[in-house]
């Protein structure tokens, strides 16, 4: 039987599912308030994916990413929830950022702009906490009722052990040698599994991010070398990389030199999150509140 309540809250319905998870909506009997219950699957996995997600969450205090609610400790001692890892998260009203731009089509300019500064401001404080995320993609990025982006899904998480920490090895030689996340936002040292990665390979991933905003298209369809656009990237050819998809979206040019500023082959050429934040791409208009508003309703 479906479950139809868990402590004070009433289950409204289902929002999604994965391979770890199920996500529902839940109502306050009282207040009418909203929350995303978060239940992790029983089997091993689910229970790494939720102790990875917690234990990142609990790190992190940012506007721009997601949090845990103050019901999530009553949620995990209450009966329903028995040996059931389950997170209580806010609930994001306009849902995520590949839905509104499925509906909407690309961004312009000022629009992806600022969303793009708030998702890189999200994830440095993601990095200064020792969290990697390693499956950032529109997906996984929240709009809450005023429309600000919200990185969530951090079940394929890396946490940084401190430096004293007798973990540091393994957490090198095993955790960041492992493939994590989505195939097509992966970093090309995670596809290929050579070398160890770290906070680089989320740079490579917001460089994706930021594309599929600005062209409502992924650059590439697999990080294969049989892939043209992939092997382009990989290659440093940008020149046919834009000319080929300028053919089907517009790009300015500081646009361009910023992203391939992320999406290096090589991670030690990327630029930091701190030189992201300071590219003239990113001085130029933003958009009001008002504005980002109108541009994912009209």
């Amino acid at each position: 039987m479906p479950m139809k309540h868990i402590g004070d809250y009433a289950i409204v319905r289902e929002l999604g599912s994965g391979a770890s998870c199920k996500v529902l909506l839940g109502e306050q009997n009282d207040t009418g308030r909203k929350v995303a219950v978060k239940f992790f699957r029983k089997s091993k996995e689910g229970k790494e994916s939720f102790w990875r997600e917690r234990t990142a969450l609990r790190r992190i205090s940012h506007p721009n990413v997601i949090s845990l609610n103050p019901a999530d400790e009553k949620f995990n001692s209450s009966p329903e929830a028995k040996d059931r890892p389950v997170l209580v998260l806010p609930f994001a009203s306009k849902g995520d950022l590949l839905d509104l731009i499925t509906k909407n089509g690309p961004l312009d300019e000022p629009i992806a702009r600022t969303i793009f500064k708030q998702i890189t401001d999200g994830l440095g404080a993601c990095h200064g906490a020792g969290v990697i995320h390693r499956d950032l993609k529109p997906e996984n990025i929240l709009l809450d009722e005023s429309y600000t982006p919200i990185i969530c899904d951090f079940g394929f998480s890396a946490l940084r052990p401190p430096k004293s920490s007798d973990q540091v090895e393994h957490y090198r030689k095993s955790t960041m040698l492992t493939k994590a996340g989505s195939i097509g936002y992966m970093a090309p040292e995670m596809v290929e599994g050579k070398a160890a990665h770290g906070e680089l390979c989320d740079l490579w991933s917001l460089g994706v991010c930021a594309f599929v905003m600005i062209a409502g298209f992924p650059p590439y369809a697999a990080p294969r070398t049989k892939d043209f656009w992939y092997r382009k990237l990989i290659e440093g050819d940008f020149q046919i990389f834009w000319r080929a998809h300028g053919r089907h979206a517009k790009f300015s040019d500081d646009f361009k030199q910023m992203l391939e500023s992320l999406l290096c082959r090589d991670p030690s050429q990327r630029k930091s999150l701190s030189d992201v934040l300071k590219s003239k791409w990113l001085s130029g208009k933003h958009a009001s509140k008002e504005e980002v508003a109108f541009a994912f309703t009209k």
